[in-house]
């Protein structure tokens, strides 16, 4: 394969959501953007925008890509929906 195509199949691998990405996520109700790392559980740390997938916004948001819509419940709030802007690789 060339330099070229390799550039290419790079530029088009979509990240998922998973352990030691960084992903953007817009609130479709307020329009907010917030930017957070996904981390194990024992990293989590919200004041430093660090969440596990065993937060709300982290389970809803677990293996899925960039342009997805995710509703996030969390009990005794309404369901908020966010969509997610950018995934890539933290650092």
């Amino acid at each position: 394969m060339s330099d070229d195509n390799e550039k290419n199949v790079e530029a088009e691998k979509k990240f998922k959501c998973i352990f030691g990405n960084v992903v953007k996520i817009q609130n479709r109700t307020t329009k907010v953007t917030s930017t957070y790392e996904l981390v194990p559980q024992n990293k989590e740390s919200l004041d430093r925008k660090k969440i596990s997938l065993y937060s709300a916004l982290g389970s809803a948001i677990w293996g899925k890509e960039e342009g997805t819509v995710v509703t996030v419940k969390e009990l005794g709030k309404e369901d908020t929906d966010y969509k997610i802007i950018s995934v890539g690789p933290a650092g």
